[in-house]
């Protein structure tokens, strides 16, 4: 899709509901329950879309850009628009979700049959640090490309969120808290939660490119940098919208050939329980002051993880949901409210979902502003493996 594609705000309020579910669902006494911010396996993607590359059909005419499979240059996808372009990927999304419904189905049924339990007795610390590290270079590489668009705004964001980190160990901030006991809504103070070592320098970054860019001082062609509130990527009218299930007609893999399926599926399947049960055993340390997570605590977070990503594949969401590489690089930060911090952000996210116009002013963020927040994340995240090896 070309950036000013309505249907990327759709696909995005789509991940961030699906990743809400997860993230509300695992910090309750049903999942993990230690602060984890879930959200989408980025192996699990380039797995799933094994099925669409290999059949890039587009319905209508035989010489659209497109019918050979290939992707569409720009120019292209410009021409055609975006009515004539959801005949281009819309069959590719409905086999891509045929292919993680079979996925996150078997996921589930083997966290369910005691995979986790199974794994949990011969994972040691040392083998989790470097399966967490493996599992984060997928997002490494991409970060690191957003972040050469612009050094000077990624190495901001990467400072920020240190900066920021260190900020809240001394800092505590009133939260309102609900109690049914007491029945009533009251305030107390509360350890800041780690979640505003990434929104702060975020929201200070991006109100800084969008000052630099009113004053003029950012070129309007540099769009790696400057700040604008992409409207045209939002349908006219859709300020709130609930995203629905099978949103573009019912999943297959008519056509495709079961190699390719069970090739896409397996490695899909293998990717996001890697990904997932070592971030699980690393935010469980990181957040519990070094305990390890039993094999009990691991198989309710992948039965979870496997349930959400089903709903997600229906959702039409492009994605396994497993376990968000950075979180157990934010939750060490400040060492407070781990659990609340996540429950926030699930809450966050669900809001965000809703809402399109605020989805595609997400998708104004900067990039180089946005990979250098990502990669402190993901650096402290690695720190962690320091306090893995210790364990062994």
């Amino acid at each position: 899709m070309h950036p000013e594609d309505p249907g990327r705000a759709e696909l995005l309020c789509r991940l961030l509901l699906v990743s809400a579910v997860a993230t509300l669902a695992n910090n309750t006494p049903l999942g993990l329950g230690l602060g984890l911010i879930q959200g989408p396996c980025l192996a699990s993607i380039g797995a799933a879309l094994l099925v669409a590359a290999d059949f890039g059909d587009v319905d209508g005419d035989e010489e659209a850009p497109g019918r050979d499979g290939g992707c569409p240059s720009l120019a292209d996808q410009f021409a055609m628009g975006h009515e004539n372009m959801k005949l281009v990927w819309q069959p590719r999304a409905r086999r891509v979700q045929a292919a993680l419904l079979l996925a996150s189905a078997l996921s589930a049924a083997l966290s369910a049959a005691g995979l986790p339990r199974l794994v949990a007795r011969f994972q040691t610390p040392l083998s989790a640090a470097v399966a967490s590290l493996l599992s984060a270079l997928p997002l490494v590489g991409y970060t690191v490309n957003a972040a050469s668009g612009n050094w000077t705004g990624a190495l901001s964001g990467a400072l920020g969120v240190l900066l920021c980190g260190l900020a809240l160990r001394w800092l505590v901030v009133p939260v309102p808290v609900c109690s049914v006991r007491r029945g009533g809504l009251g305030a107390r103070l509360l350890p800041a939660v780690s979640l505003l070592a990434v929104l702060v320098p975020l929201a200070v970054g991006w109100a800084a490119c969008a000052l630099l860019t009113a004053a003029g001082l950012l070129s309007p062609a540099n769009h790696l940098v400057t700040s604008e509130w992409r409207e045209d990527r939002v349908h006219a009218g859709d300020v709130f919208a609930i995203p629905w299930p099978v949103p573009w007609g019912w999943p297959s893999l008519s056509g495709v050939p079961w190699t390719t399926v069970a090739s896409s599926v397996v490695a899909a399947l293998v990717a996001n329980t890697a990904s997932s049960l070592t971030t699980f055993y690393a935010v469980g340390i990181s957040a519990s002051g070094g305990d390890v997570p039993g094999g009990r605590a691991l198989q309710r977070g992948s039965l979870v993880a496997g349930g959400a990503s089903f709903l997600g594949a229906l959702w039409g969401v492009p994605a396994l949901v497993g376990g968000g590489q950075e979180t157990a690089g934010v939750v060490p930060l400040t060492q407070a409210a781990p659990v609340a911090a996540a429950r926030l952000a699930g809450a966050l996210l669900l809001l965000t979902s809703l809402f399109p116009a605020l989805a595609a002013g997400l998708a104004s963020v900067p990039q180089p502003l946005l990979a250098g927040v990502g990669l402190a994340a993901l650096g402290a995240g690695a720190g962690q493996g320091e306090h893995l090896r210790n364990l062994t």
